[in-house]
């Protein structure tokens, strides 16, 4: 029996389950929590991100809330696209055909409307950090007003290293606010892994603590936002989101949702390594990952 894989590929429960949502955690305080943990709560393209936007949403409309943390169930918090079923190919995207570029624009705007959803939510968001952030995942920490980490969280954009190759879809230039253009470059064309300690001295990550004190340093956090009035909360986010659109922050995401279908349309030369097709041939997903992480600390030692 073929594995499934690509347009075969199926979430393997109701979409409603993959993201739960707690209205009041603590008064004020409400809490978005990725369910996919056994898929570390990869996001399953389109549905995934969407379901994602609409709890946060529903989470911002209340007028008790005033702040939201967002965090993972399971062993981490995101690691990026579940690429059993790539943007592309759930945008009806199959080998040897070609996928209309306006498939491909309509499909990645509405996927990804998450990242501008999150920064401009009336509500401020907090991540609670813990495991692997990868692609996705390390994007919604650089959307997002502040990030907790546990002592243990590695953030990477190995997602890089399946094409995208230094391109930063959606989030180019939050990247180069928070780290400083030569580190953005760094992380991008490397896709190395950095440490939780790493990302609060590069600016990303506001606290880092132990592990097992993660959820309390979220929570205490949050209560210190909660403290404001909820007018001066939903007047100071705006202003801080209209303060990044003045800067280009729409421009870039826009520009984003052209990119990302050149990134899609590639041509592999023979000496390059192709993830979809190592995928395709491989048993399991985990191998080619596996195998695209062995060529680059074979060739560069990271």
């Amino acid at each position: 029996m073929a594995r499934a894989v690509g347009a075969t590929y199926e979430l393997e429960k109701p979409i409603e389950d993959t993201v739960l949502l707690e209205m009041q955690v603590e008064p004020h305080i409400a809490r978005v929590t990725l369910n996919r943990p056994e898929k570390h709560n990869a996001l399953f393209p389109p549905e995934g991100f969407q379901e994602l936007g609409r709890r946060l949403i529903e989470a911002a409309r209340s007028d008790d809330v005033k702040v939201i943390i967002l965090r993972g169930n399971g062993p981490s918090f995101c690691t990026g696209d579940d690429l059993n079923r790539t943007p592309f190919e759930a945008f009806g995207g199959v080998p040897g055909q070609k996928l209309p570029q306006s498939k491909r624009i309509v499909g990645i705007r509405e996927t990804t409307a998450l990242f501008p959803l999150i920064v401009e939510l009336p509500k401020p968001v907090i991540v609670q950090a813990h495991g692997t952030l990868v692609g996705a995942g390390f994007q919604m920490a650089l959307c997002a007003d502040l990030v907790v980490a546990g002592e243990s969280t590695k953030f990477t954009r190995a997602e890089q290293r399946i094409g995208f190759a230094g391109q930063d879809p959606f989030t180019n230039m939050l990247a180069i606010l928070t780290f400083g253009l030569k580190r953005t470059r760094e992380l991008l064309l490397t896709g190395r892994i950095i440490d939780a300690e790493t990302a609060m001295e590069w600016g990303l990550v506001n606290e880092v603590v132990p592990d097992d004190e993660l959820d309390e340093a979220t929570l205490r956090w949050a209560r210190g936002v909660a403290a404001h009035s909820i007018d001066g909360l939903v007047i100071g986010r705006q202003f801080h989101a209209i303060t990044l659109q003045n800067m280009g922050f729409h421009a870039n995401y826009m520009t984003s949702c052209l990119s990302h279908p050149l990134f899609t349309n590639l041509v592999w030369r023979e000496d390059e390594w192709n993830f979809l097709k190592e995928r395709n041939n491989a048993e399991r997903t985990s191998e080619a990952f596996a195998e695209r992480e062995q060529r680059w600390n074979d060739v560069a030692g990271f």
